[in-house]
């Protein structure tokens, strides 16, 4: 709380949305309407924060897996039980290589691998350990480093690896690396590689 008061950031999320990624289930019941799960509370805050004025429809979809993943958990529902389809995880993945600079949405990968584009995003998870997403952002970080260690600038690192703006690569960058761009620069992590 501040002197003016508290606060607050608020996002709608239709509820289509989520009973898409949750496979057209009902929508998970939160008792109270309140919880202090911490995974529920990170994905909200990502779905809230991350999200917010960002016009990278990647990051949505993304941030909306969470959520509902995260909400049905709360609500003590059970996940389905299947076994990953790793041929389209391995489709999806050899296409984020290829569109590293371009992007892809979970739409592209859906047409990609042939699989529903919820079912390929848990599968991706489970046999990659991250989602679509992230992993297309650190392709695009390991991208801007090699170019930063070939003397581009920022400015130019961020538009070469596929950013927005220099603003959304240096968030990404700092959630990859635990480093601003600069600092990176600056770091012993850059001098050892480029030596």
């Amino acid at each position: 709380m501040t002197r003016s008061g508290f606060s607050y950031w608020a996002a709608y999320i239709p509820p289509t949305h989520v009973q898409a990624v949750l496979e057209g289930v009902e929508l998970p019941f939160i008792a109270n309407g309140v919880s202090t799960d911490p995974s529920l509370i990170a994905a909200a805050c990502t779905m809230v924060i991350d999200c917010a004025g960002v016009e990278d429809p990647g990051a949505y979809e993304d941030a909306l897996y969470d959520l509902a993943q995260a909400m049905n958990d709360v609500a003590g529902r059970e996940a389905k039980v299947r076994i990953a389809n790793r041929t389209a995880v391995m489709r999806a993945q050899d296409y984020l290589e290829t569109a590293v600079v371009v992007g892809a949405r979970l739409e592209d990968l859906e047409q990609v691998s042939g699989c529903d584009r919820w079912q390929l995003s848990r599968d991706f998870r489970t046999l990659l350990g991250t989602s679509p997403y992230r992993y297309l952002q650190h392709r695009r970080v390991d991208l801007a480093k090699r170019l930063m260690r070939e003397g581009a600038t920022l400015a130019d690192a961020a538009h070469g690896a596929g950013f927005a703006d220099q603003s959304h690569f240096g968030r990404t960058f700092r959630k990859a690396v635990g480093l601003t761009p600069k600092e990176w620069l600056r770091s012993d992590l850059f001098r050892t590689i480029v030596l």
